[in-house]
């Protein structure tokens, strides 16, 4: 078995004429996990943010909860395409890592088994896929009871499993790459305070224009009887609130 040099890129590795079809495939699967990590932090931020302070009950019941499910259910669906599709004419890790078998320069195709060997590639994929493949049938069907009524919905899936199989996943992804150390997400090597992501400033802009934070101007000849109603605690929050938004206190 021929050990690639230390320095060698992934064009070094492969047949020339399968180079340019490897780093197409590989950058869409790139792009596919880039987009599913975004998905799951406008989840983890909206699921994190005091809507409830800000925004009527049945604005949060439509559709923050609707953009909560979608993106949950993308996340779900992409990743499940990329462990499971196995058709013809589609693209996924385990047709990634096939495909390499063909195109690699046959002196280091030993060395690309051990590698998907070492790396518990087969196990793992079996793994992650079962269990993808539950989450989405339980998104993509309807499905009744013995007596024709529909089935109640399961519960949603948790964050921590959800980051468990996104891991899972992007390990499977990096053990088919030849050589290639992909950044899923920036933030995770940024240096200092990274800035907010577009979905934590749309929040903001929803708790800015709020009626709640916007009390004292609003209510302002009736604002002194109403904050006398208010809790130390309730007034706090409020301030600090405010504060965040560069409006003087209440």
């Amino acid at each position: 078995m021929q050990t690639p040099p230390n320095q060698a890129g992934a064009r070094d590795l492969l047949q020339p004429q399968y180079a340019g079809l490897y780093e197409a495939q590989l950058k869409r699967i790139w792009w596919v996990l880039i987009r599913t990590r975004e998905s799951m932090h406008i989840v983890s931020s909206v699921v994190k943010f005091p809507l409830g302070k800000f925004v009527k009950p049945d604005d949060i019941a439509f559709f923050w909860n609707v953009l909560v499910q979608n993106c949950g259910n993308a996340v779900v669906l992409s990743l499940h395409s990329l462990v499971n599709d196995n058709e013809k004419r589609t693209l996924s890790l385990r047709k990634l890592a096939n495909s390499v078998y063909e195109w690699i320069e046959p002196k280091y195709l030993d060395w690309y088994r051990g590698r998907l060997r070492d790396g518990k590639f087969d196990s793992r994929l079996h793994d992650v896929a079962e269990r993808l493949r539950n989450m989405r049938h339980s998104i993509a069907h309807i499905f009744l009871n013995q007596d024709g009524m529909p089935a109640k919905n399961a519960g949603g899936i948790s964050d921590s499993e959800i980051e468990d199989l996104y891991a899972a996943t992007k390990a499977i992804f990096r053990i088919a790459c030849l050589t290639e150390e992909f950044v899923i997400d920036t933030r995770d090597y940024s240096v200092g305070t990274a800035s907010p992501r577009p979905i934590d400033k749309l929040l903001d802009l929803v708790a800015k224009d709020s009626y709640w934070v916007n009390q004292p101007e609003m209510r302002k000849q009736w604002w002194q009887m109403d904050r006398q109603g208010m809790t130390d605690e309730e007034l706090t929050d409020l301030n600090e609130w405010r504060t965040r938004f560069n409006l003087p206190p209440a």
